[in-house]
Order: structure tokens, then C-alpha cells, then sequence
């Protein structure tokens, strides 16, 4: 008798614990941890289908997740029970989030339920600000001799920061060094002007005292950064990297060395590029700076190269390489980036061709809306919305949809009010970039707003 009730007791408080989880839904799966890189997409995969098929599929500026700190973005509901927000200008760097799942998502859902309490919060950063490494090459002025230091950040910092934190040892002797950078900016390099002594390989060690920010965060470094390595020999000339780059869409290959290359060689000679089907690349050109040389010209992103450079290629203190250098590169897909030519116009002239440059990296279609703004509007619009600048640069973030990637002629002051507050959609076009007419790197997108 005792067995019977014991088990009648079980029985009946799974059967409560199951009536609970009947009247909430919860968190299944996100596409993310503790650390999300500032371009992520947040995805939140629900127990259950929560909304209808008439939600799926479309981008809404409904608060699904309050995010803190504010970031501007749209929701969409990838699926009946995965929802999506993209941040329009992707998150700060070096900061802490968290993202509370608000009621609208029960009120919005067909389930008639309350998502469960512990599934409300999710905290997450993305990633603080490190020093990734450090570079040392020779370089010679006149005749000056010095150890250019190039300290690779993950984020944007001031280099005046990075120099009130700094300390340089080189052979366990506390270094003064020389500030060379100005601009803010990933790396920061500094000077150390060789003394009466060597530095050649000498032991150095980098500590980058804690308290160092960088731009668009708060965040502060909260232990000393340690770096220790040597400086390199002035007469073992040699290439610390070889880097495919894409900058401003140029496309260069970029070949680092440890000590500035000796400017009177014929370089067209010594450094030699080859396409996939051995062809020797024609038209480059060579810029030379202290800690190597970049390589431009006509280079395709889908293509495979060659890099020779010659065993002869010679340093400042007259060291060659020794042995040729082969290696094979090819660029990595830009991310997609749209945005309009033109940083400083804000009307079209009637007497004009009425055409738009507009820039396209890797987007091949994207969505033209033309919105009328009433009249009595207008200034009101022009506060809210930083028009006058609206064809500044456009950096990735957006939303990709139905193949196509579009940013809604959005700035670094973006707009995110509703356009229908102030006048009316006029007209809606799908653009495929293969249509458009090009000039120079730009395509020409023609505004015919007679039919409108």
C-alpha cells in the first residue's frame, strides 16, 4: 500500500511540473556565447512556433529585445520559432550587452503563453581591447639609425593613450622612445633611436600599463599587457609576411620586412606577381614604406597569385633575402558594402542627367525607395534624420533579404524613425547592379522621378 502511494505521489507532481511548462515557452538555441563579433546577427530559437506564417520572413522595427547599451537594428522571424535582430551599424566594440526578450514576443505569439522567466536575459560582450602583437623592424634617416615599434591593436585606439601607458625595456633597461603616429588607428608606432650600444638582437620587453581605452567604448584594460620578444639583427635581412589587402577597394599585396628596403633597386625586377595561369601581372606599381613595400594593381579577388620575390632584394645595411621567396595569395571576399559616391550632395539638379554614383561590394541587387517628403515636413524631417549628411560613408551592417542586401540610405546618423510620419512612398525598385551603367568604379543609378 505505501509502494501504491508513493507512486501515486510521483505521478502527480510530474503531471503538475508537465501543466507547468504548458503555460510558458523558452529559449531552445542562440547562434551565440559570451563574445559576438560587431558584425553578428542575434538569432533566438524558441521551444515552440511562436508566431503565424504571416510574420515569417518580413523586417519589423517592433522591440522584440531590448538591447543595453541602444543598438539600432530590425527585427525579422526567420521561421515560425527563430527570431533574428540585426544591428544596422553592427555593436560597440569592447562593450558589455545584455538583450531582455520583452513581452511583445508573447503578445505577438499564437500560443497564447508567457516565455519562461529564466530564458528573459542574455548577457554578452564583444571582444575587449588586446594587444594582438608587435612588430620591430631597422630603419635608417640620414644617419640616424632606429627601431620602428608597430603594436597591433584589435580596435581603434589614440596613439597619445597608448604612449602615456607604454614602457619599452631592451635588455632590461627602461627605453625612452618617440611617438611617431597622430592619426587614431589600429596600430600605433613609436621610435627607439639606437644609442651608443646595439640593439641588435637584444632581448625587449613591451608592458602596456592597464587603464588603456579605445574609441566608442568605455571599457578600460584592467591588467598590464606583456609582450616580450628580440630585436632583429641589421644584417639578416628578411620578409616577416606577405598579406592580400583590400583597402578603399584597391587591392594590394603587401610584403613585410624587418628593416626598410633599399630604395635604389629596380624593384620591377626583384618582385614579380603571376596569375593562376602563370601569366606575368603588367601595370604594378610599388610603394615603399619603412617596414616594406605594397604591391598594387589589377588584381581580382577571385583569382589565385603567385608572389616572387628575389633572392636578391636588399635591405638599409646592404643584407640581401639569400633564397627566393614563392608564395601563393588570393584576396578574401569584401564583406557587402553599399553605399552612395557622393559625401556632401543633398539634392539633384532638374537640368541634370539625374543620375547617382553608388558603390557595390559583392552586392548583386538591392531595393531603391523614394519617399515624398510633405512639404510642412520638411525641416522637422531634416532635424531627426541628419539628411544633410545622408550620403556619407555606409560601413557593413544592414539586412540581407530575399538575395538582396540593402541599407535604406542610411548614415553613421542613421534615421530610424518611420518615413510615412513625414510624407509618402512614392516608389520601390529592385536594382540588379549587372544592369547599371559604370563610371570608373562606380555604377550610375538613373532617378527618373517623372514616374513617380
Amino acid at each position: 500500500m505505501k509502494k501504491t502511494i508513493l507512486f501515486l505521489l510521483t505521478l502527480l507532481g510530474l503531471l503538475s511540473f508537465n501543466s507547468c511548462n504548458k503555460d510558458s515557452f523558452g529559449v531552445s538555441n542562440k547562434n551565440f556565447n559570451t563574445e559576438i563579433s560587431p558584425l553578428s546577427n542575434l538569432e533566438f530559437t524558441f521551444s515552440e512556433n511562436v508566431v503565424a506564417d504571416s510574420l515569417v520572413g518580413i523586417w519589423q522595427d517592433i522591440e522584440y529585445i531590448k538591447i543595453e547599451p541602444k543598438v539600432q537594428g530590425k527585427f525579422k522571424w526567420l521561421s515560425n520559432n527563430t527570431l533574428c535582430f540585426s544591428p544596422a551599424m553592427g555593436f560597440a566594440p569592447s562593450t558589455d550587452y545584455t538583450a531582455e526578450l520583452t513581452s511583445v514576443i508573447a503578445e505577438k505569439s499564437k500560443l497564447k503563453k508567457k516565455l519562461d522567466s529564466k530564458d528573459v536575459k542574455h548577457s554578452f560582450h564583444t571582444a575587449y581591447l588586446t594587444l594582438l602583437n608587435v612588430d620591430y623592424y631597422w630603419v635608417k634617416t640620414d644617419d640616424v639609425v632606429e627601431v620602428k615599434t608597430a603594436l597591433n591593436f584589435n580596435y581603434i585606439v589614440k596613439p597619445a593613450d597608448v604612449a602615456k601607458n607604454l614602457e619599452i625595456y631592451i635588455d632590461g633597461k627602461k627605453i625612452n622612445f618617440l611617438l611617431k603616429s597622430s592619426l587614431n588607428s589600429e596600430v600605433v608606432e613609436v621610435s627607439i633611436p639606437e644609442a651608443t650600444n646595439s640593439f641588435e638582437q637584444k632581448p625587449v620587453k613591451l608592458v602596456l600599463k592597464s587603464g588603456l581605452g579605445c574609441l566608442n567604448s568605455s571599457y578600460k584594460t584592467s591588467e598590464d599587457i606583456i609582450l616580450e620578444s628580440n630585436i632583429p639583427a641589421k644584417g639578416a635581412f628578411s620578409i616577416t609576411e606577405i598579406t592580400a589587402e583590400v583597402i578603399n577597394e584597391n587591392h594590394t599585396f603587401n610584403i613585410h620586412t624587418n628593416q626598410s628596403i633599399d630604395k635604389g633597386q629596380d624593384l620591377a625586377a626583384l618582385i614579380k606577381i603571376f596569375d593562376a595561369n602563370n601569366n606575368e601581372v603588367q601595370g604594378i606599381s610599388f610603394d615603399v614604406y619603412d617596414f616594406g613595400v605594397f604591391v598594387k594593381g589589377t588584381f581580382e579577388e577571385s583569382e589565385n597569385y603567385e608572389i616572387k620575390v628575389s633572392a636578391d632584394l636588399k635591405g638599409i645595411f646592404g643584407g640581401t633575402l639569400g633564397k627566393e621567396v614563392d608564395m601563393y595569395l588570393s584576396f578574401v571576399a569584401q564583406e557587402p558594402k553599399l553605399s552612395f559616391a557622393a559625401k556632401s550632395g543633398i539634392y539633384l539638379t532638374s537640368k541634370g542627367e539625374r543620375n547617382l554614383g553608388v558603390k557595390a561590394i559583392n552586392v548583386k541587387e538591392f531595393e531603391v525607395k523614394i519617399y515624398k517628403i510633405y512639404e510642412n515636413n520638411i525641416i522637422h524631417f531634416l532635424n531627426n534624420s541628419n539628411a544633410i549628411e545622408s550620403y556619407n560613408y555606409y560601413e557593413y551592417g544592414g539586412y540581407e533579404e530575399e538575395g538582396y542586401y540593402y541599407d535604406e540610405y542610411r548614415t553613421s546618423n542613421n534615421f530610424y524613425g518611420n518615413y510615412d510620419d513625414y510624407g509618402k512612398l512614392v516608389s520601390s525598385t529592385v536594382v540588379n547592379t549587372t544592369s547599371l551603367p559604370k563610371n570608373g568604379k562606380q555604377f550610375l543609378l538613373n532617378l527618373n522621378l517623372n514616374d513617380t
